[in-house]
């Protein structure tokens, strides 16, 4: 938080307005480079645009409409996740995320084995024979 007359205090810490520069700079990269990862080779002319498990720009895919072609998938679907894996392209951040959410799940399902083993009930039922009242 910032006070009222603090950039007119010699003792206040200086920012630098090209580390900022370069912070904006960096938050603009990872938002157009940060949701999108080709599924499939991408060719753009003779030439690939891209190859599986690389980043796509999110503006490209929003004008070319490679989502609705199936060249690309966000970064957290199904897709991408197996493409990130199959590639070794995943962050470690991606990695250590997807090893939570596996080992919740895996709990979830033990628990989910464990719930209908325990409720199990035995139920007896009597025949009369016929006649006999």
């Amino acid at each position: 938080m910032t006070f009222p007359g603090i950039e007119h205090d010699p003792q206040a810490p200086q920012v630098n307005p090209d580390m900022l520069a370069v912070e904006e700079r960096r938050r603009e990269r990872e938002a157009e480079y940060g949701v999108w990862v080709a599924v499939q080779d991408i060719p753009w002319g003779t030439v690939l645009a891209a190859i599986p498990g690389m980043p796509v720009p999110a503006s490209t895919v929003e004008r070319l409409k490679w989502n609705e072609l199936g060249l690309v998938a966000k970064r957290d679907s199904k897709a991408g996740r197996e493409v990130l894996e199959r590639t070794g392209t995943a962050t470690t951040e991606e990695r250590q995320r997807w090893a939570e959410q596996d080992k919740a799940a895996a709990e979830k399902a033990a628990a989910a084995a464990e719930k209908p083993a325990a409720k199990t009930r035995t139920t007896t039922t009597t025949t009369t024979t016929e006649g006999a009242r």
